[in-house]
């Protein structure tokens, strides 16, 4: 984002388990705050004419952008300042692993496999409510913390390398064969 903006991400299927609603009431308790921020949402369902609506009704027109479908998620991930994941119990969030291999921040409510990729305050922030004047207070506490959001974008992509990137998946697959042959052959 520009200097002086702050941009947040939405990335996923503006359907009812992502809660992009959620999202936009985050983005409406944030705007009273903090007038600096700018939100980004990529993806396309059926709930994107309720969300413009919501958008148009919070008078935040000229803080959105709604991208709808996109092809170069990780580009724009690179242009976030943080993410906010909202889903509902969704399995795994690849989004979640590919916003932290970019050292962006994920804000991500602490449900479903969330709490197997991110530790609080560690590698990520986990919300453990869905009121958005909380989570929108908890989100600023946070952001204002330099050493904090400095250390989270350090560890997201630390961990990402040891546990997600291709070496790793190549040495567990290496390992499960090991053990197979291994086994076959004992």
């Amino acid at each position: 984002g520009k200097n002086d903006e702050f941009v947040i991400g939405f990335v996923g299927r503006l359907a009812d388990f992502k809660r992009p609603e959620l999202f936009i009431e985050i983005a409406a308790e944030l705007v009273k705050k903090a007038p600096s921020y700018q939100f980004v949402m990529v993806g396309d369902g059926p709930k994107m004419n309720k969300c413009r609506d919501m958008i148009r009704s919070y008078g935040m027109n000229s803080k959105f952008q709604l991208l709808g479908f996109r092809r170069d998620v990780p580009d724009l991930l690179g242009s976030f300042d943080a993410l906010i994941f909202t889903s509902v119990g969704e399995g795994f969030g690849i989004v979640i692993i590919e916003a932290m291999a970019m050292g962006v921040p994920v804000f991500a409510i602490n449900e479903g496999a969330v709490p197997e990729i991110i530790t609080h305050n560690e590698n990520g922030i986990l919300i453990n409510t869905v009121d958005p004047e909380e989570i929108a207070q908890q989100m600023l506490e946070t952001i204002e913390n330099n050493t904090l959001i400095e250390k989270i974008k350090e560890q997201c992509v630390e961990h990402v390398h040891s546990h997600f990137s291709i070496e790793a998946c190549v040495n567990k697959t290496q390992k499960i064969y090991e053990e197979i042959l291994s086994n076959a052959n004992g």
